[in-house]
């Protein structure tokens, strides 16, 4: 019987019939693009003001002070991380640099030769500038009442230099904004 189904049409007088024509190809959907990542909101850069008051300190690692002071008076400015005589809290910064002016606006666009002692911890020996070689601070601007700059980057060392250059060095660079007193 299957070859008498198979043989119908094929020799016989009667016409083959219509043949259909072929269905589309069916279209495979379009891959969905991979969900996009949640766009990360774009957080406001601030813009500090380099007068806000500040010290700032890159050593082995970052050191942040809320307080820095300035005092200029017999050719010389010194800025600190406390206000007294003495240090209160620790860490404690001390820049010292002779100056020429008698007034901090003579200073701004200044670069100043300055030593620099970090006492990290109250009774240790401080890190300071090696004998003979003094750290750059720039001057970048001064109102009234602050006085703001950088210290440009160089090198500090514990204990008593002796100019052997093993002596363990640690390196340094910061900014800050201090309060004239």
């Amino acid at each position: 019987m299957v070859a008498a189904l198979a043989l119908a049409g094929c020799g016989g007088e009667e016409e083959p019939a219509p043949v259909a024509p072929a269905p589309p190809p069916v279209k495979k959907p379009a891959p969905e693009p991979a969900p996009e990542e949640p766009k990360k909101p774009i957080k406001a850069v601030k813009v500090e003001d380099p007068l806000e008051q500040h010290l700032r300190l890159t050593l082995a690692e970052p050191i942040e002070f809320k307080d820095c002071y300035a005092t200029l008076g017999r050719g010389v400015l010194q800025l600190s991380s406390y206000e007294s005589n003495e240090p209160s809290k620790y860490p404690a910064v001390f820049i010292w640099s002779k100056v020429g002016a008698d007034t901090p606006k003579a200073l701004e666009g200044e670069t100043l030769d300055a030593k620099v002692y970090v006492q990290m911890k109250k009774g240790e020996t401080p890190l300071h500038t090696p004998d003979g070689r003094l750290l750059q601070l720039k001057i970048t601007k001064v109102s009234d009442t602050m006085i703001a700059g950088e210290l440009i980057a160089g090198e500090l060392t514990e204990g008593v230099a002796t100019g052997d250059e093993t002596e363990e060095r640690v390196p340094i660079k910061g900014t800050f904004g201090a309060e004239i007193k």
